[in-house]
């Protein structure tokens, strides 16, 4: 990639990194405790399911809140990734390895939205169904390797824009403290996800 960037890459990076923080993030939290309610049981998560697809609009504010942004930033997302230059063979600092990491996740994490979003949308989007595929390794595992990296991608999109902002910056104590938090908002939705 060359060093001159366009006037406006700057912009399309900060709206990239807000779209996976703000409605993705929240989006990913509020659906990892939507998916909570499985385990109580089939009437439960029916039950919730059933409530969520029946809300007035909701057809709407998935579009808007969910997919636009979710699409907007798969799009460039893949596009960084097939453009972007990795250094892990001059430089072996973790960070590095984070960076080839993340993008191997988000590309995963595209295919893993893709494929969930046709099974709940055009399948049966209930406990059974859930429960069928979750009982087979192959759907158990594309499920926990899905959960696993899109919560390592958006901590890892945490992370970038904390050291964006500088809140990494203020002491080694300031930096420690940035990195714990992620690490353990990570472990804490991955481990409660799966």
């Amino acid at each position: 990639m060359s060093t001159t960037q366009k006037p406006y890459h700057f912009l399309i990076r900060r709206v990239h990194s807000l779209l996976g923080l703000v409605p993705i993030g929240i989006f990913l939290m509020f659906h990892m405790v939507l998916n909570l309610t499985a385990l109580g049981g089939a009437e439960l998560y029916n039950r919730i399911i059933h409530t969520m697809q029946s809300f007035p609009g909701i057809f709407i504010i998935e579009l808007l809140i969910i997919f636009i942004p979710i699409a907007l930033h798969a799009v460039y997302g893949t596009w960084v990734v097939y453009t972007g230059q990795s250094n892990i063979l001059r430089y072996k600092y973790a960070r590095n390895w984070f960076y080839i990491i993340q993008r191997i996740s988000g590309l995963y994490t595209v295919l893993f939205v893709i494929i969930h979003v046709y099974l709940l949308r055009f399948g049966e989007a209930n406990f059974a169904a859930l429960q069928q595929f979750l009982s087979q390794p192959l759907g158990l595992f594309f499920y926990a390797l899905g959960v696993i990296f899109a919560v390592f991608s958006f901590h890892e999109w945490t992370m970038g824009f904390c050291h964006y902002l500088g809140f990494d910056d203020w002491t080694p104590f300031s930096e420690s403290m940035v990195v714990f938090i992620g690490c353990s908002v990570r472990r804490f939705i991955r481990d409660w996800a799966i």
